[in-house]
């Protein structure tokens, strides 16, 4: 790598590092929602329980509204770590211009 573009990359690791800080953020909060979303159906479905009330229909869409969010769940769980394991190699490898930059003599 040229001496005159590790400054560049060290900006877009660090830019990176940050939009991907950002992302995990609103991840986060999207599965916050997805949290109180499925503790509120699961909510309902033990109301209907409790109360003898039962509706195939209603109990099947609970049903698969639980099986949703619970795979949404997952899925954003997921994505979160991946995008850490992100920010670590990127972190790496801006560590390592940092390395290389203070092994060079002007």
């Amino acid at each position: 790598m040229h001496p005159d573009d590790r400054d560049n990359v060290s900006n877009l690791a660090g830019c990176r590092i940050a939009e991907d800080r950002a992302i995990i953020k609103y991840l986060k909060a999207l599965l916050k929602n997805k949290k109180i979303a499925l503790k509120t159906i699961n909510h309902i479905y033990k109301d209907l329980c409790d109360n003898d009330i039962y509706n195939e229909k209603i109990f099947h869409r609970l049903d698969l509204q639980i099986r949703d969010k619970n795979n949404e769940i997952n899925i954003l769980k997921e994505e979160i770590k991946d995008i850490e394991k992100n920010i670590q190699k990127n972190i790496s490898l801006r560590d390592k211009i940092f390395k290389g930059k203070k092994g060079q003599s002007c």
